[in-house]
């Protein structure tokens, strides 16, 4: 399944829960790198379950566009899921 990280509109995850973009940062903790002449940083998408059981997810974006962290929690903050490439 593929997810677009840059719209507002609602969207499914694979456990079939609908969710939207709240908000992007860059991770401060990752230094910028330079590839070619641009600035590159490391980007955190986060986004919101909209169903009934609530919760979080974060998506990290590395220097090349690749996702190397997902993180969902609970309504209370509790991590349930982590992958991290």
């Amino acid at each position: 399944m593929h997810h677009k990280l840059t719209t507002l509109e609602p969207q499914i995850d694979s456990d079939k829960r609908p969710y939207k973009q709240q908000g992007v940062r860059k991770n401060g903790q990752v230094p910028v790198k330079w590839i070619g002449k641009t600035e590159k940083y490391h980007w955190i998408f986060e986004f919101r379950f909209l169903d009934e059981k609530g919760g979080n997810m974060e998506i990290e974006i590395d220097y090349n566009d690749e996702i190397i962290r997902i993180e969902k929690t609970d309504i209370y903050g509790n991590l349930y899921y982590s992958k991290k490439k």
